[in-house]
């Protein structure tokens, strides 16, 4: 189960989810956070499990004048919120490289 995250085990068995369900949250949560792209929308995202913990990596642009720092947080904490609140999983890997402005 390495591309899978188990999130509860019960009676009747398990429940675990694949990469790409924390991919696709991942990617609609920031669509929530206003000034920040994708570099390149097939090489610039990194959703990976390891050791039964999730790690997300994303390379974006920032809107030219934004302040960056405040603007990748919000990022990073709205990622965090919608996973949590869809998974119960707390991802406390979630690392942003800016690559570039947004002109």
């Amino acid at each position: 189960m390495a591309d899978m995250l188990k999130i509860s085990d019960s009676s009747i068995g398990t429940t675990a989810l694949s990469t790409p369900v924390f991919d696709s949250i991942a990617r609609l949560a920031m669509e929530d956070v206003m000034g920040i792209s994708l570099v390149d929308e097939k090489n610039s995202f990194q959703c990976k499990i390891i050791d039964n913990h999730l790690k997300i990596i994303m390379n974006v642009k920032v809107d030219y004048k934004l302040e960056v720092t405040k603007t990748c947080e919000k990022l990073q904490q709205t990622i965090y919120n919608q996973i949590f609140n869809m998974t119960n999983i707390k991802c406390n890997d979630i690392n942003i490289r800016v690559s570039g402005f947004n002109i």
